[in-house]
């Protein structure tokens, strides 16, 4: 953060701290509003699918997701999964009719309505304040009262609405609601909708929540009340959204620009582009992962410590202990993380990153893919062809000469 006195009022209104990017957030601009809530129309279903995965571990896939807020039914996932995809998916319809009608604030009334949707048939206390304690799972952290709730999001909504970058008041809000835990269940949800509503109001596009190792990762930020890796973790998530979506367009546009150049031309160029693209989220990566290891070295550091004494141990030593396993699971998860991601990088050119640019190529421009496959489907068979036609124009051949040779043999 840019000083010790915002570091200190951030402490004490939100209950955390942070430092930002050295690139800043990635998070990308819309050229208006509007534009903005055209997108999260239009990448809706997607939105709901990994919001839903990332979030609450629910395996839907597109198709199922898709077929459920169509009101159409599916199989595979149990009866609280399809209400959760269910309301998560009317609660974004809400969304951008709160932006469309100039309603949506950080404010308890946008809160409450978008909650009322997100917890339908899920939460207690649905559409306000939850009036009871609440644990987070597989966590030490303890979120506030239940009583001192109003007072905690009334001075937070002031610190936040007080930031002038609306990307870090946009994530720095999902995270104090998530840390908070004002709602008695689907907070993260909830935290997310309001998110996505600050970046659009602000012009900003919707933020898709996409990443295997999210949630461990807010587990860490719950207990270190340090959003830095976290905040570092979603910049990286909009990093890779738009970019995916900038390869998109450029194809599109390649295509439409170069109509009349082979599908093999095309592919070709747009492959190198991910190969590219590839290339440089290897390298960001290893140093983002380096960063992460001696930041959780410190930490361990820390807590090795404040080894509790032997008296003391006797009620403290299995916490300790318990926090000491957790921390040395993530640095080895972080270290394990980096050994492959060296391996690529020792690989570089090689055909294991661009089997990586291959498969993100056809992630997002299967219908391109679609058509290369096919003229090359076509090559194969031409070039099938004209062997067999040499071969036997061969055979043809050496059947005459022997004829030949057996008149002038006569």
């Amino acid at each position: 953060m840019e000083n010790e006195e915002k570091r200190y009022d951030a402490r004490r209104s939100l209950g955390f701290t942070w430092e930002l990017p050295e690139d800043g957030l990635s998070i990308s601009r819309a050229d208006n509003p509007r534009d903005a809530l055209f997108t999260f129309h239009k990448y809706r279903v997607e939105h709901v699918s990994k919001s839903l995965r990332t979030l609450e571990h629910i395996p839907c896939t597109y198709a199922q997701t898709r077929s459920i807020l169509d009101g159409k039914s599916t199989s595979g996932l149990s009866t609280r999964q399809l209400r959760a995809i269910e309301n998560y998916g009317k609660a974004c319809e809400r969304l951008m009719d709160m932006l469309e009608e100039g309603r949506f604030s950080l404010s308890e009334e946008s809160l409450f309505e978008l909650h009322s949707l997100v917890g339908k048939d899920e939460a207690r206390d649905v559409g306000r304040f939850r009036g009871h304690e609440v644990a987070i799972e597989q966590s030490h952290y303890m979120p506030p009262r239940s009583e001192y709730l109003g007072g905690i999001f009334k001075e937070g909504a002031t610190f936040l609405n007080s930031l002038e970058d609306p990307q870090e008041q946009a994530v720095c809000t999902f995270l104090f609601m998530a840390r908070s835990q004002f709602f008695s269940d689907c907070n993260k949800r909830t935290a997310n909708l309001v998110m996505n509503g600050l970046l659009m109001r602000a012009g900003y596009q919707p933020l898709s929540v996409d990443s295997e190792h999210f949630l461990e990762k807010m587990a860490v930020f719950y207990e270190s009340a340090n959003a830095t890796e976290i905040i570092d973790e979603i910049s990286s998530i909009a990093r890779k959204q738009y970019r995916s979506e900038s390869i998109e367009a450029d194809v599109l546009a390649k295509q439409r620009e170069s109509s009349q150049l082979p599908s093999e031309a095309v592919y070709g160029e747009q492959l190198k582009l991910c190969l590219d693209a590839k290339e440089r989220q290897v390298e960001r990566l290893e140093d983002r992962l380096e960063k992460w290891i001696d930041r959780q070295r410190t930490v361990l550091e820390k807590t090795e410590r404040q080894r509790p004494g032997v008296i003391t141990s006797l009620w403290k030593g299995k916490a300790w202990r318990e926090r000491r396993e957790s921390q040395n699971k993530r640095l080895h998860s972080l270290e394990s993380r980096l050994s492959v991601v060296k391996a690529i990088k020792k690989d570089m050119g090689g055909k294991r990153l661009e089997a990586l640019a291959e498969k993100r190529l056809r992630r997002h421009a299967p219908d391109m893919v679609a058509r290369y496959e096919a003229e090359m489907q076509r090559k194969r068979e031409r070039s099938t062809d004209e062997q067999l036609k040499r071969a036997e124009e061969r055979s043809l051949n050496a059947t005459r000469g022997i004829g030949l040779s057996r008149k002038i043999g006569h």
